[in-house]
């Protein structure tokens, strides 16, 4: 297991592993910059409790789409505030 984090550590994205149950199992680049910081307690508790309020019918949506088999990733930018820097 600690190869396979160590491997996903080294992509330059963040990834984010979220089991049937809409539970949050994983999350890469755990000791390191993140642009959503997160801890180890987030293992463990529903996704949507993981967002802000005004973006938890984007999680529904996606979650949703999971389930119905319509879509097999989420892939998403965040465009910064009074930049036109997109991550």
């Amino acid at each position: 297991m600690y190869k396979r984090q160590a491997l996903l550590n080294t992509l330059p994205i963040e990834l984010s592993f979220v089991d049937a149950e809409d539970r949050v199992r994983y999350f890469s680049h755990e000791n390191h910059a993140k642009l959503f910081p997160r801890t180890r307690g987030v293992i463990g508790l529903n996704v949507r409790n993981c967002h802000p309020p005004k973006s938890v019918h984007m999680v529904e949506q996606i979650l949703a789409d999971f389930k119905a088999d319509t879509r097999r990733q989420a892939d998403f930018w965040i465009c910064l505030l009074y930049t036109s820097r997109c991550v």
